[in-house]
């Protein structure tokens, strides 16, 4: 049920993906499959967070140490490899253990890239959304698109990651399949930061 401007919009993805993976080793092009590796699963995921963001395409660093700033900071691009790695191929140390059963890191993997999407994909919208509500309002001085500072509108819910789920990888799920991969990812996310 794909339109033609998502079919559009698919194909500046892949164009952008595989010029991503040609500029950096923080990125692969290609299909994820149950036989990916652990640390093509991170690049690919990575790509598939920033495909979208045409702005930076050009510049983006050639590896990982590029992609650490001076103050030891890693640029937009290297978070979700770094958390990767922590996650998958270090085997998150510094993480206390639990009761119950483990959950699959994988999937958290994806709920993390599709966390990084979503806001993203919000804010690249958000400008023409204040311009509508500027144009189909007269009085326009109380209207925000922004929550509140302190607000719990910032939080990501169970609802939004759903939602960015199916955009990101065209599967639909219930909003209720995320309530413990929400508490996983936020366990896992305290503990690496």
């Amino acid at each position: 049920m794909a339109s033609s401007t998502n079919g559009g919009a698919k194909v500046v993805r892949e164009v952008i993906a595989r010029c991503l993976a040609a500029k950096s080793d923080l990125f692969a092009h290609g299909k994820i499959t149950p036989a990916t590796s652990d640390d093509e699963f991170i690049r690919r995921f990575n790509t598939l967070v920033h495909a979208d963001a045409q702005a930076w395409a050009a510049d983006v660093p050639k590896n990982l140490e590029d992609a650490i700033r001076a103050d030891k900071k890693a640029k937009p691009e290297a978070e979700l490899v770094l958390f990767g790695h922590w996650l998958l191929l270090e085997g998150c140390p510094g993480l206390q253990k639990t009761s119950g059963k483990k959950p699959d890191y994988h999937e958290i993997m994806k709920c993390v890239a599709a966390c990084l999407f979503g806001p993203r994909s919000r804010e690249r919208r958000a400008p023409n959304k204040d311009r509508l509500v500027r144009a189909a309002s007269t009085n326009v001085v109380n209207r925000s698109s922004h929550p509140k500072p302190n607000s719990r509108t910032k939080d990501i819910t169970k609802h939004d990651l759903r939602d960015w789920w199916t955009k990101m990888f065209d599967e639909s799920r219930q909003a209720s399949d995320f309530d413990a991969k929400l508490r996983s990812m936020r366990r896992l996310l305290r503990a690496y930061l």
